[in-house]
C-alpha cells in the first residue's frame, strides 16, 4: 500500500483498490533491495514481476528505491547509546 511518503507490505487485503502487486522470490528481492543485483536482471530471470499499471509499478519502484542495476549502497549506523555509571543490581537470597 502506498501512502506517500511510505510503502507498506500488506499480508491481508486492506480493502482498497490494488494498483500494483509485486510477486518475487524472497532471496532475489532482498538482494535487489540491498543493491546486490539490479531490477532489470531480476525481471529478466523471472525472479521479480510487477502486475498492474506501468505508472503504478514505476512509482512503487521509485518509492522502494529499487535500483535498475547493481548499486553500491552505503549504510550509516548511529553510535550505540551508552548509559552512564549504572551500578549492577545484586540479587539477595
Amino acid at each position: 500500500m502506498i501512502q506517500r511518503p511510505e510503502v507498506d507490505v500488506c499480508l491481508k487485503d486492506p480493502g482498497f483498490e490494488v494498483d500494483a502487486v509485486v510477486r518475487a522470490d524472497l532471496a532475489a528481492f532482498t538482494k535487489l533491495s540491498l543493491g546486490y543485483i539490479g531490477l532489470n536482471e531480476t525481471i529478466d530471470k523471472g525472479q521479480v514481476a510487477f502486475h498492474g499499471s506501468k505508472p503504478a509499478a514505476a512509482l512503487l519502484c521509485r518509492l522502494m528505491r529499487l535500483p535498475e542495476r547493481p548499486t553500491l549502497k552505503q549504510f550509516r549506523f548511529a553510535p550505540f547509546p551508552t548509559v552512564p555509571d549504572i551500578q549492577p543490581i545484586m540479587a539477595t537470597a
